[in-house]
């Protein structure tokens, strides 16, 4: 198993000194992102004794190595960040851990190392996600089925799609009406989501936008849903089809992850039984599945060690501009950061 840490973008080192949240939208309501980082640049260049801001890029840069270092002697992810885990297809056979991951904010996307016969690259093995096995209650015979029957759930948790209704002909229809339905995962029950029914009188295509990723409600969360269609047919009797779909992360199967711990907690041992044949998935042992999260501290909220420890860090750095320091003794730094973190390291 290894682990591979991206410090998301709108995670500035320089958040770990902001007084407050910057207001983007309405600076007249706060302070803006630039009058918080120059609190933040003012505090760093007073902590070193810069004379002016002409060195605030270099005290970037110290910030965030110090950040680096902080994170690798604490064992956290300091910071919002985008996580993969890789895990080896042996460890996936029993229940495992995984360390250094805390304050997860949610787990978007399973996948598993396929099998590809495309003949232009036959040995190319792409990572895929598992899709779950569908209903679908047609009785017209002018449904084909929908354009897409497994989408993946996007990073941030809510999801647009487009997505076409298909038909195998449009001989003899007049009206097509659908509407749009939820499970209900403790109930049992498909819920209406509450958008606007669609109402088809023209068939001018065997192929019909039913929705719109800029349409009314098109962030969709995760689940199972299906489309209530009613079809009135000149050469058929008026009938009510299902055709379903689910908005997935690839872990519609029978699974335990627990994230709101620490360590995290995951036993996939049932994965590839879930996936099915062997013709699917690859044999390689290493990097077998790879799990996506979004996790790690926000920098306003790590605590406060991480702050004096950081300016000790910056500090250190900005007076010794050689890579070593000949005739000097600098064990006093090293010891006084390492004792400010060991209260919040993680194990």
């Amino acid at each position: 198993m290894h682990i591979k840490v991206t410090r998301q973008d709108g995670q500035s080192a320089l958040r770990l000194f902001y007084a407050m949240e910057p207001v983007l939208e309405d600076p007249a309501e706060g302070e803006s992102l630039a009058e918080v980082e120059e609190a933040a640049y003012a505090l760093l260049r007073s902590h070193v004794r810069a004379i002016d801001d002409s060195e605030d890029s270099l005290l970037l840069t110290y910030l965030e190595t110090a950040l680096d270092y902080m994170e690798a002697l604490t064992n956290r992810i300091l910071g919002l960040s985008d996580v993969v885990v890789y895990v080896n297809r042996d460890e996936l056979k029993r229940p495992f851990v995984v360390h250094r991951v805390q304050d997860v904010l949610r787990l978007w996307k399973l996948e598993y190392r396929s099998l590809d016969a495309d003949s232009v690259a036959p040995w190319s093995k792409p990572y895929k996600m598992f899709e779950p096995t569908l209903p679908d209650v047609v009785i017209s015979t002018k449904l084909a089925g929908l354009s897409d029957t497994a989408i993946a759930m996007e990073s941030d948790d809510k999801t647009s799609f487009n997505m076409y209704l298909e038909l195998t002909s449009t001989s003899g229809l007049t009206q097509i009406l659908c509407d749009l339905e939820k499970l209900n995962e403790a109930s049992g029950a498909y819920v209406n989501e509450g958008e606007n029914q669609v109402v088809i009188n023209t068939f001018n295509s065997t192929s019909i936008l039913i929705h719109s990723a800029t349409g009314q409600g098109h962030n969709h969360e995760r689940g199972t849903y299906r489309w209530k269609i009613q079809v009135t047919d000149n050469e058929e009797d008026p009938s009510t089809n299902y055709l379903y779909f689910t908005i997935h992360n690839g872990t519609d199967f029978d699974n335990i992850i627990i994230t709101d711990r620490y360590p995290c907690y995951f036993d996939l041992s049932k994965y590839e039984d879930a996936i099915g044949s062997t013709e699917l998935y690859a044999t390689d042992e290493e990097d077998f599945a790879r799990i996506y999260m979004i996790a790690g501290t926000d920098l306003m909220a790590v605590p406060r060690q991480y702050r004096q420890a950081a300016l000790l860090l910056v500090g250190h750095y900005y007076n010794m501009r050689e890579a070593e320091n000949i005739g000097s003794i600098t064990t006093e730094v090293k010891e006084g950061v390492h004792r400010l973190l060991q209260s919040v390291r993680q194990y």
